[in-house]
């Protein structure tokens, strides 16, 4: 994305952050929302019956999940940041730790979302949300 801007122009370091903060959130909305809400309805069944017959409850169910993808969009962000180092368009400093931080808080939030989609919707009907998400 950092290529096809300053192959056209529009890439300034001034707003290098936007860049920045812009291709984490694609990435961890797709991660969030669509692959989480499809792993979701794919095992609720398996977790219920789970939570009816042992201690392992809905609620370790959620807090592993969400575990699970936090270090997920802590890898999408890791990377996004390593390839902007490389291209030399990203400064590390404070500002871009608060960047950062404000993309996981949204990483968490999209994973609400994609679990209440997950647990509400059809497989199918993932599918067809999931189409213009991944999109961008």
């Amino acid at each position: 994305m950092v290529n096809i801007a300053k192959s056209a122009g529009f890439f300034t370091h001034h707003y290098s952050s936007i860049w920045f903060v812009a291709s984490c959130v694609m990435g961890i909305m797709g991660n969030s929302v669509v692959t989480f809400g499809k792993t979701i309805n794919r095992s609720q069944n398996f977790y219920f019956l789970q939570a009816k017959t042992s201690r392992y409850g809905i609620k370790n169910w959620v807090l592993d999940q969400m575990m699970i993808q936090l270090i997920l969009n802590v890898l999408i962000a890791l990377t996004v940041t390593i390839c902007g180092v490389v291209m030399q368009t990203i400064q590390v400093d404070i500002n871009f730790i608060f960047e950062v931080l404000l993309c996981q808080i949204l990483g968490v939030y999209f994973c609400l979302i994609g679990f209440a989609m997950g647990i509400v919707a059809d497989n199918k009907v993932l599918d067809a949300l999931s189409f213009p998400i991944m999109m961008v």
